[in-house]
């Protein structure tokens, strides 16, 4: 065997090896070591203005992580599960702050689903915000990205 052939094999085993941790990377949520808990950072309040509704809207990534940061602090950091129960909402959770009228600065982030959405929110009395995590390799763009809805904007078009 030549000495050529010989790198040409290791490097092919080198890149083996990466092709596997970054694949086992990608699903480490789900061995186990990561529960589905979500860590919420900043203050809830029952009687807040601002109701996010976040979840994992993948059908094919189970599980998960998605940081939020509202105003450049961290408000809720975890791990979310797609569940079979609904085809839209299902694994989707709901948080409420209490937040001052105005523009604030909303950035979603998945280091495991490779996505991140940065965008100025309108807060002006109640304010509903729906955040989904997406992703679908069978779509045509194939995309991993959040989602964000604002169901009063689109309710005033019907």
């Amino acid at each position: 065997m030549t000495k050529t052939k010989k790198k040409i094999i290791i490097v092919g085993v080198g890149i083996s090896i990466l092709m596997l941790f970054w694949t086992v990377g990608s699903y480490l949520p789900l061995l186990g070591n990561y529960p589905t808990k979500v860590n919420v950072v900043m203050n809830q309040n029952d009687k807040g203005n601002l109701i996010l509704i976040v979840g994992n809207n993948s059908p094919n990534e189970r599980l998960v992580d998605i940081t939020i940061h509202i105003d450049d602090k961290l408000a809720l950091k975890g791990n979310f599960e797609k569940e079979d129960v609904d085809p839209f909402i299902a694994g989707y959770k709901v948080y409420t702050f209490s937040m001052p009228n105005g523009t604030h600065k909303f950035y979603a982030e998945s280091l495991v689903g490779r996505a991140q959405l940065e965008k100025q929110l309108e807060i002006n009395g109640t304010t509903r915000v729906i955040v989904g995590y997406e992703y679908n390799p069978q779509a045509v763009d194939r995309d991993r990205y959040f989602s964000i809805w604002e169901p009063a904007k689109w309710m005033k078009f019907l």
